[in-house]
């Protein structure tokens, strides 16, 4: 039994090792294109906007930024930007973006408003 018990540590050990090592063994691809994710296009944004819109991490969060954000709801992220979150915590960019995004439900056609009438004719207010 205490045979097994070195050669099952002996293995383990083994096996640690080569996973350690495996990531500086793997075969590189010379020919292999580079993954890059390309970079929104923000050169239609005022250069504050451009500003805030670098210093987001995520690529989707830049993107709906610069293409789809309205003036006043980039201004809504930019202002929102450094304000606490729900923990506590300041907004960094990214997360002013999404919660700008969360607001931006689809608004339906609103429907006009009847006004509501007494049976004399003269609208209630």
């Amino acid at each position: 039994m205490k045979k097994f018990s070195c050669y099952l540590s002996a293995c383990l050990i083994l096996n640690g090792a080569l996973l350690i090592a495996a990531p500086a063994m793997a075969p590189s691809t010379p020919n292999a294109a580079p993954m890059t994710m390309q970079t929104p296009d923000c050169s239609q944004l005022t250069p504050d906007e451009q500003n805030f819109a670098n210093q987001m991490m995520d690529m989707n969060n830049r993107s709906m930024f610069c293409s789809q954000f309205t003036s006043q709801q980039r201004a809504q992220a930019m202002q929102m930007m450094g304000q606490p979150d729900s923990s506590g915590n300041p907004m960094n960019a990214d997360q002013a973006c999404m919660s700008v995004k969360q607001g931006m439900a689809p608004m339906a056609p609103a429907a006009p408003q009847k006004s509501q009438s007494t049976p004399g004719g003269c609208p209630v207010q």
